[in-house]
């Protein structure tokens, strides 16, 4: 598959794991997290990952929800965010590289395991996705934060809110609202440099808003 023509229905991290060459991999929350994971290998590419981000959702007020494990490059997150989340590493430091599983053709990638607590887990693949640059071009990210016909009435922020009022019954309102604040608060905590994502997601933000002011939920 051309990473050009990935599906516009993938979910973010298996579009993130696509274009860094790995599969995804999941961690119990009630299991330690551990200091390296392996991660299957899908085919060694230009870009591949570094670390492993293991996301805990600091917004779960004590409630214990699934990590959430996002492939991420180590040169490009610090050339695309201001977050030190990331612990810099020296020049001379070897890069993971993939080497063949015992006893199997698979290939799989040892990464270091980077816990990280964040407002809001769930969109934080998204946020990695569009912000390190790995999409061609940036017109799928809103699809994931707005209904198609709130999208339509671009750039009306007045009428993109009625669409979206119109449109969405009380829960999957809330849900884009969830999603929306969330990822605000995390381009917030994170810093983000593209300013391309970070208008895009606060236009969704003031909208999804209005909307819910209009709905009066």
């Amino acid at each position: 598959m051309r990473l050009s023509s990935l599906p516009a229905n993938l979910e973010p991290l298996e579009a993130l794991c696509c274009y860094l060459n790995v599969q995804k991999v999941s961690l119990s929350p009630e299991d330690p997290v551990p200091p390296t994971m392996d991660v299957p290998v899908v085919r060694e590419g230009t870009r591949m990952p570094t670390h492993l981000f293991v996301l805990s959702d600091g917004s779960s007020s004590g409630l214990t929800s699934p990590y959430v494990l996002a492939p991420v490059p180590a040169d490009l997150f610090a050339q695309k965010f201001r977050s030190e989340a990331i612990p810099p590493v020296r020049p001379d430091s070897p890069s993971p590289i993939p080497r063949n599983e015992p006893s199997s053709s698979k290939q799989i990638i040892t990464l270091p395991v980077i816990p990280l607590t964040v407002p809001h887990a769930p969109s934080i693949p998204l946020l990695l996705l569009y912000a390190l640059g790995l999409p061609p071009h940036m017109t799928g990210m809103a699809t994931h934060l707005l209904p198609l016909e709130a999208i339509e009435e671009f750039p009306s922020a007045a009428a993109m809110s009625q669409a979206m009022a119109r449109v969405c019954d009380e829960s999957e309102l809330r849900r884009y609202v969830a999603f929306n604040q969330g990822l605000w608060k995390n381009i917030l905590a994170l810093g983000p440099k593209d300013t391309q994502v970070i208008e895009l997601v606060q236009t969704a933000w003031n909208v999804t808003a209005e909307a819910r002011r209009m709905k009066r939920l």
